[in-house]
């Protein structure tokens, strides 16, 4: 019985690290590792120092992508113009 609350509670910080991670916009992966490792002070840790930085492009991990088809660049699925090469590109179906 004992093992497994231990399992159960393992479980649920690598989970809940990654979930918060996801919504602060910090890498989910490295952070789900970090709440396996250390557990409750990863999730500690995560709610102390808040969401990611922006970043200089002002795309986030969650946005929407795909490649321009002249340069192989990845730029938003709303993008009319490849911001990169300047290819002009036609709208993406929906």
């Amino acid at each position: 019985m004992g093992v497994l609350f231990v399992l159960v509670i393992w479980l649920g910080s690598i989970v809940l690290c990654v979930k918060m991670a996801q919504a602060r916009d910090r890498e989910p992966v490295l952070w789900g590792v970090l709440g396996a490792t250390f557990g409750i002070f990863a999730i500690l840790l995560l709610a102390l120092i808040g969401p990611g930085s922006p970043s200089p492009t002002g795309i986030t991990r969650n946005a929407k992508m795909r490649k321009c088809p002249a340069c192989a660049e990845f730029i938003k699925v709303e993008a009319i113009k490849c911001r990169y090469c300047g290819t002009a590109i036609e709208p993406a179906v929906a």
